[in-house]
């Protein structure tokens, strides 16, 4: 959802996403012996790029007060609401920090990188044990001395889109970035709904099907609750999987990035899988 809002000679655009997970009865089938090869490697220079965003606004300078003053506009909007609060994210904190100064350096609005890499591909990215579903708010706002962040959240308040994830009851987990450069404040709110904390970080590169299953859970990881993962080329392709971890592990080469999706046993109904996000990994082998 797209907008832009005129507020006392300020112009803001604000923007939205949102997903939602899917929930399978899947067929117990190896997946045959394929090769993908990866395209050209920009994946890897997408990560490198938000790796190097956290910690540098790109040109500007992050505002690490109106990040923390909105993790309290968001949960006292929610508690009007009657709602649960939100916890801040250390990995959603990095996706949201990363775009916003992202945006900043390149100077551009929008969900998608100039790339056209998602918000959940972000997320994907940069969170390394999340597993489950996010969503994004982002706002900007040209003209004027640095947004406060009951402007920032009053904007996303006053937009169906932007409140509507602010008050999804299902979102248990929120990072912010506020970045300011010259007269110029862009803002992004990264939200999860987390269905698990991986036992490990999955690692960004890795050799081959047998090391994600044993970082998913496999090997008798404690705490565990995912059964099984398939792979989704992140440059387009067919979907390898699924894969169970408790099987022996298939003779498959690969090479390129895939997002991972786990397969989380559905408490309420034996058989079927509920199939979220998971981090991606740039398979070497």
């Amino acid at each position: 959802m797209w907008g832009s809002i005129h507020r006392r000679g300020l112009l803001a655009a604000v923007a939205a996403t949102v997903a939602a997970p899917a929930l399978i009865t899947p067929a117990w089938a190896r997946a045959p012996g394929v090769i993908v090869r990866g395209r050209d490697g920009a994946v890897v220079d997408y990560y490198e790029r938000l790796r190097g965003r956290i910690g540098d606004a790109g040109g500007g300078r992050f505002l690490p007060e109106a990040e923390d003053a909105l993790l309290g506009e968001h949960n006292q909007f929610r508690a009007d609401q009657r709602l649960g609060g939100l916890q801040r994210h250390v990995a959603l904190n990095a996706a949201a920090r990363a775009h916003a100064a992202d945006m900043i350096e390149r100077d551009y609005f929008a969900h998608e990188a100039p790339e056209g890499y998602s918000s959940v591909q972000r997320v994907g990215l940069l969170a390394r044990s999340f597993v489950g579903l996010a969503g994004e708010n982002i706002v900007e706002i040209r003209g004027g001395p640095p947004a406060s962040a009951a402007e920032l959240a009053g904007l996303w308040r006053d937009s169906p889109g932007h409140r509507a994830n602010m008050l999804r009851s299902s979102y248990s987990h929120i990072g912010f970035g506020v970045v300011r450069k010259g007269d110029r404040t862009v803002a992004a709110a990264a939200f999860g709904e987390a269905y698990a904390e991986l036992p490990a970080p999955v690692a960004f590169r890795i050799g081959g099907l047998a090391g994600i299953g044993q970082t998913l859970g496999g090997n008798g990881a404690q705490g565990s609750p995912v059964r099984g993962f398939a792979l989704d080329p992140v440059e387009g392709g067919r979907q390898l999987g699924p894969f169970w971890l408790d099987d022996p592990v298939p003779q498959i080469a690969m090479a390129g990035a895939y997002s991972i999706k786990p397969y989380l046993a559905d408490a309420s109904e034996h058989g079927r899988f509920i199939i979220v996000d998971g981090p991606i990994i740039e398979a070497e082998g």
